[in-house]
C-alpha cells in the first residue's frame, strides 16, 4: 500500500505541474569562440513559472553543444549566470558571440557545459503604475528557475545536480544567496504565489564577483574602510550602479556633516565586526576603538588590500537619506519606489524582507552549496573589502570549501579570469564524480 501511495503521489505531482514540463523542441545555432566554430542546440523562450508576471523577466534560454552522444550531454554541468546589476531587472538573454556579457557562457559551451540564460525581475520593474520586482523578487525568480531545472531533469540535457551559478555585483550577491539559502522554507510563500515547480532548489557551486551584500551593515563597513579618506570620485548618476553600463564620475569632498556621520558609522562597525567573533587559522579577528586591529591586519597583510584607495561613494553609501540608492529602490514596495532599510533610520522596510536578501542569515545552512568562489578587485571601491571578507571567513569557519581572493589591478567587474574560473569549476565538479 505504501508503494502504491508513493506512486500516486509522484503521478499527482507531475499532473499538478504538467504545464511546467520542458518542451524538447530546439533549433541549431552556430557560434564562434576563440577561433573555433560550434554548433549548439538552442531551446529558447521557456517560462519557468506558471503565473508569469512578465515573460521577458521570467523565461529562460537553454543552450548545449549539438553532439551525437546524448548520454554525455546529460552529464554536462549547467552554467547559470545572472546579469543582475544594481538590484535592477535582467531581461532574458540570448547567446551572442559578439556580446561581452555572454563570453563566460561561450566559454562554458566550449568546455562542454550546458548554459542557462534567463530573465529575472528587479527593483526597476513597473507596469500599470505598480512595481513588480521589489525584494525579494530576484532571488525568488532564481529559485523558481532552479526548481524548474530539477523538475525537468529527466527531460533536459545537462545535469541539474551540477548547477554552477555566476554573478557580478548585486548579481554576485544573488549568486551567493541562491546557493547558501537553498532548501530553506523562507521563500515558499513567494514561490507558491508564482506557481513555481514543486522541486528542489539546490545548486552545486557558487561563483561570485564583487558581491554587494549585507546591505544593512554595508554603510558602517564602508565608512570604516574609508575613514579619514574624504575625497571621492563617485558615479555621476544613480542609475549607473549597474556594472554593465559605461560609468561617468564626478569628484568632490565630503562636507562636515558627512564627515561626522562617517566617523560615527566607522565606530559602529567596530562593535558589529567584533560581535561576529571571526576566526582565521585559530586566531580571533577583531578591531579596537581606534579602528585598527587583527581584522584590519588580515585584510592588509594576508589579502593585500590597499585600504587607501579613493572612495567612490558619499556618506551614506547604501541607505541614503534621500532614498536615491539602488539598494533603497530594492526595498520599495508595489506603490513605493524606495524605502530605508538600515538602523540609521526609524522608519524602514519590514525586517523580514531585509533578512531574505542577506546572505549573512544563511552562512551556517547545512543544506547549502558547499563549493564557493569569491573574487573582488583590489581597485573596487563600490563596497568595503570587509563585506566579502566577513562572508568568506564565516563560510570557512563553518566548513565550506571557499576559494576567496582579492585580485590585483581589477575594479568593480566580473568574468575577467575565465580560464581560472572554469579550471575551478572543473575541479570541484570532479570531486563528487
Amino acid at each position: 500500500m505504501k508503494k502504491l501511495l508513493l506512486t500516486f503521489s509522484i503521478v499527482a505531482s507531475l499532473f499538478a505541474n504538467n504545464d511546467l514540463r520542458f518542451n524538447q523542441k530546439y533549433s541549431i545555432k552556430t557560434i564562434e569562440f576563440e577561433g573555433k566554430i560550434y554548433k549548439i542546440r538552442a531551446y529558447e523562450n521557456i517560462p519557468y513559472v506558471k503565473n508569469i508576471i512578465d515573460k521577458d523577466y521570467q523565461s529562460f534560454n537553454f543552450y548545449i553543444l549539438d553532439e551525437n552522444d546524448d548520454k554525455k550531454l546529460q552529464k554536462a554541468p549547467i552554467f547559470l549566470p545572472n546579469f543582475i546589476g544594481g538590484y535592477r531587472s535582467a531581461k532574458i538573454t540570448y547567446i551572442d558571440d559578439k556580446s561581452p556579457f555572454t563570453q563566460a557562457s561561450l566559454k562554458a559551451l566550449s568546455n562542454g557545459y550546458a548554459v542557462i540564460l534567463a530573465g529575472f525581475r528587479g527593483a526597476n520593474n513597473i507596469k500599470d503604475g505598480e512595481y513588480f520586482g521589489k525584494a525579494p523578487a530576484s532571488i525568488v525568480d532564481l529559485k523558481a528557475l532552479v526548481r524548474y531545472l530539477h523538475f525537468n531533469d529527466d527531460l533536459m540535457l545537462g545535469d541539474a545536480n551540477k548547477i554552477i551559478s555566476n554573478g557580478t555585483s548585486a548579481g554576485g550577491a544573488m549568486s551567493l544567496l541562491l546557493g547558501l539559502s537553498q532548501n530553506t522554507n523562507d521563500y515558499d510563500e513567494y514561490l507558491e504565489k508564482l506557481g513555481a515547480a514543486k522541486a528542489d532548489d539546490s545548486i552545486y557551486a557558487i561563483s561570485s564577483y564583487c558581491p554587494i551584500t549585507n546591505l544593512e551593515n554595508a554603510d558602517m563597513a564602508y565608512e570604516w574602510q574609508f575613514n579619514d579618506n574624504y575625497d571621492y570620485k563617485t558615479l555621476k548618476f544613480s542609475d549607473m550602479v549597474d556594472f554593465r553600463k559605461k560609468r561617468e564620475f564626478v569628484t568632490g569632498k565630503l562636507n562636515e556633516e558627512q564627515i561626522r556621520e562617517s566617523k560615527k558609522l566607522a565606530k559602529d562597525f567596530v562593535a558589529y565586526l567584533n560581535s561576529l567573533n571571526l576566526v582565521y587559522k585559530g586566531k580571533k579577528l577583531n578591531l579596537n576603538d581606534d579602528l585598527n586591529g587583527s581584522f584590519k591586519d588580515y585584510l592588509t597583510e594576508i589579502l593585500g588590500a590597499d585600504l587607501n584607495i579613493t572612495r567612490s561613494k558619499i556618506t551614506l553609501a547604501f541607505d541614503k537619506a534621500d532614498l536615491s540608492s539602488a539598494e533603497n529602490e530594492l526595498f520599495g514596495d508595489n506603490t513605493t519606489k524606495a524605502n530605508h532599510f538600515s538602523q540609521n533610520y526609524e522608519s524602514k522596510t519590514d525586517k523580514k524582507l531585509v533578512d531574505l536578501m542577506n546572505i549573512m542569515n544563511y552562512l551556517n545552512n547545512d543544506k547549502a552549496a558547499k563549493f564557493i568562489r569569491i573574487r573582488v578587485g583590489k581597485l573596487d571601491s563600490d563596497t568595503s573589502f570587509a563585506i566579502s571578507a566577513i562572508v568568506a571567513l564565516k563560510l570557512m569557519e563553518n566548513g565550506f570549501n571557499v576559494d576567496y581572493k582579492l585580485v590585483d589591478g581589477v575594479g568593480h567587474k566580473g568574468d575577467y579570469d575565465l580560464d581560472e574560473l572554469f579550471a575551478w569549476i572543473d575541479e570541484v565538479v570532479q570531486e563528487n564524480n
